[in-house]
C-alpha cells in the first residue's frame, strides 16, 4: 500500500468509528427517556390515589390488542405472516433482477403499506413479557427493541422509490415475525 492509500484508509476507518459511535449514542438517548420514565413512574405511584389509578386504567386500555384473546390481532398476525411470505419471495428476485421491479413495484407498495400498519399495531399490543398494561410503557419498550429493526426494513425502501441496493433491507424483517 502507498502512503495516499494507507491514509485514505485510516481517514474511511476513522469515518466508520464515527459513524459507529454516533449510533450508539443514537440508541443510548433512545433508551434514557425509559429509564426516567420508570423512575417517574415510581414516584407517581404514591401521590395517586387508587380510585384515580382505575379511572386513568379504565379510559386508556380499551384500544390495547392482546395476542392471546384478541382475535383483531390473531386476524392481524395471520395477515401479515402472507404478507410476510410475499415479501420474501419477491425481495430476492429484486435484489438479482432488477429489471422485474416495474412490474413488481405496486405489489411492493403494497407490502410497504401494511409494514407500515404493523409498526403502529406494534405500539397497541400488549407484551407477554411485559407486567404492565401502561400504553406508554408499552409503546416505549417497542421503541427501545424492535422498532429500529422494523423502522430500517421499512423506510429506506420506501422512500427510496425501491431501489434494489436498499431492498436487501427487507430481509429484516425475517427479525420482526416470531
Amino acid at each position: 500500500m502507498t502512503p495516499e492509500q494507507k491514509a485514505e484508509r485510516i481517514a474511511y476507518l476513522w469515518k466508520m468509528v464515527r459513524l459507529l459511535v454516533r449510533a450508539h449514542m443514537f440508541i443510548f438517548r433512545l433508551q434514557r427517556p425509559l429509564q426516567n420514565r420508570d423512575q417517574y413512574k415510581g414516584m407517581q405511584s404514591h401521590v395517586m390515589q387508587d380510585d384515580e389509578e382505575d379511572l386513568l386504567k379504565s379510559k386508556v386500555i380499551w384500544f390495547l390488542l392482546n395476542p392471546r384473546t384478541s382475535k383483531i390481532y390473531q386476524t392481524w398476525i395471520l395477515l401479515m405472516n402472507f404478507i410476510f411470505w410475499i415479501d420474501v419471495i419477491i425481495t430476492p428476485i429484486i435484489v438479482i433482477w432488477p429489471q422485474y421491479l416495474v412490474e413488481l413495484n405496486p405489489v411492493l407498495y403494497f407490502c410497504d403499506a401494511f409494514w407500515f400498519m404493523h409498526i403502529c399495531v406494534n405500539l397497541i399490543t400488549i407484551r407477554l413479557d411485559l407486567e404492565t398494561r401502561d400504553p406508554l410503557d408499552i409503546a416505549f419498550k417497542y421503541l427501545a427493541r424492535m422498532f429500529i429493526i422494523d423502522a430500517i426494513a421499512t423506510y429506506p425502501t420506501l422512500f427510496s422509490n425501491h431501489d434494489p441496493n436498499f431492498t436487501i433491507l427487507r430481509i429484516l424483517h425475517v427479525l420482526t415475525i416470531g
